[in-house]
């Protein structure tokens, strides 16, 4: 960043050490937090104007490719700088947070819907967030619970991230080695996920893992990927006549077939001969048609975000910059008011109004936490960024 840039709120806070980031990764990674906070309120009427209503993809194929990138980033530099004990150490201590951060989530989660059921004797809050086994097999769930197995509705994103992060120290040392054996081995990780259906299987339905790990880590590792080996990102530019067009009429496509679900007179632009072939995009497996919108979506978005592009350094800017750079608390916490807007709206009506206040209330709440961390850690002398 040149130093003649002129200074804003966010560049007189951020240390000059941070603010050589890539701001676009903690921005829509900020802004990826902020639609799943939507999107998991029931009902909502604004979940309308979120990605996922734009495509075959949603904010959870942001979350985890970015976090993955800046995961390759921060330990392959801590390989880099201290060695392979160091960041082994620290990469399993990661993912000792993330397990931590997930049974408490549930902790909260669990006393919150529990004490709304008892103070309104509401079976239904129990029953809609899952939470009943606590009740009726209460130590088969807390094992369960221990074992990642058992998820209120809404908690199943931090495990896949538990089990990527054991495993990353393993991808680690192959992106060292021999990056493309290890995207080759992601490759048919991922396809085994989406043909032979291989996942593993919740507490106490049996129900596949919502978001299948061997299915998901091809997102995680690619990302991990460009951000330990950015030099790979030069490849892309000598087709960019090619994918560039070739993007842009996929999007526009998968917007046209999204919106059918919406607008059923758009369902004219899927033949009947193409919905077999197409359906069902599968959000549990990461289906093709998914990752491929989402690889069209960032393969654009990054030639139209520059790096060093001013307004990233804006005062409008800069909440959802600090929600993306402290994302596993700010994720935990979106889950939690979640259910608290879902109460809200329940107990006092569901209009749109009021979906309108519980969500833009709630996105306060995100950015006023992600700030309060932001200067806590400031006034610590820790300023780093988290890397889930």
């Amino acid at each position: 960043m040149k130093a003649t840039v002129a200074p804003s709120m966010l560049a007189a806070s951020v240390p000059a050490a941070l603010s050589r980031r890539d701001l676009r990764i903690d921005l829509f990674r900020g802004l990826a937090l902020i639609f799943i906070f939507i999107d998991h309120i029931p009902n909502n009427w604004f979940g309308q104007i979120t990605p996922r209503n734009f495509g075959f993809s949603d904010a959870a194929e942001m979350f985890v490719f970015f976090s993955g990138f800046s995961t390759g980033r921060a330990y392959g530099g801590v390989l880099q700088r201290q060695g392979w004990r160091v960041a082994i150490k620290r990469i399993w201590r990661r993912c000792w947070d993330i397990y931590l951060a997930h049974l408490l989530l549930l902790a909260f989660l669990s006393v919150a819907v529990t004490w709304a059921a008892a103070s309104t004797h509401r079976q239904a809050f129990l029953d809609d967030m899952r939470i009943s086994p606590l009740f009726w097999d209460t130590s088969r769930a807390m094992l369960e619970t221990l074992l990642l197995k058992f998820r209120p509705v809404n908690t199943d994103v931090l495990p896949i991230y538990v089990v990527l992060m054991g495993c990353f120290p393993l991808v680690l040392w192959g992106l060292e080695r021999t990056a493309r054996l290890v995207m080759v081995v992601s490759v048919a990780l991922y396809l085994a996920a989406n043909l032979l259906n291989w996942n593993f299987s919740t507490y106490p339905h049996h129900e596949p893992w919502l978001f299948n790990p061997l299915g998901w880590q091809i997102l995680f590792v690619f990302g991990a990927y460009l951000g330990h080996r950015p030099d790979a990102v030069v490849i892309s530019r000598r087709w960019r006549g090619v994918l560039v067009p070739v993007g842009v009429v996929y999007l526009i496509w998968a917007l046209l077939v999204a919106q059918s679900w919406v607008h059923p007179w758009l369902g004219s632009f899927v033949p009947d001969w193409l919905g077999p072939v197409i359906y069902p995009i599968s959000k549990t497996n990461l289906a093709p048609l998914r990752l491929v919108h989402f690889l069209a979506l960032l393969y654009l978005g990054s030639l139209l975000v520059r790096k060093d592009a001013a307004w990233l350094q804006s005062w409008w800017a800069e909440p959802f910059l600090r929600c993306g750079q402290h994302s596993l608390p700010i994720f935990c916490l979106g889950v939690f008011l979640s259910f608290v807007a879902y109460f809200f709206l329940v107990m006092v009506n569901g209009s749109i109004a009021t979906q309108g206040v519980v969500s833009l209330g709630g996105i306060s709440m995100l950015c006023t936490a992600a700030y309060w961390l932001h200067e806590r850690k400031v006034r610590l002398g820790q300023v780093r960024v988290s890397r889930l």
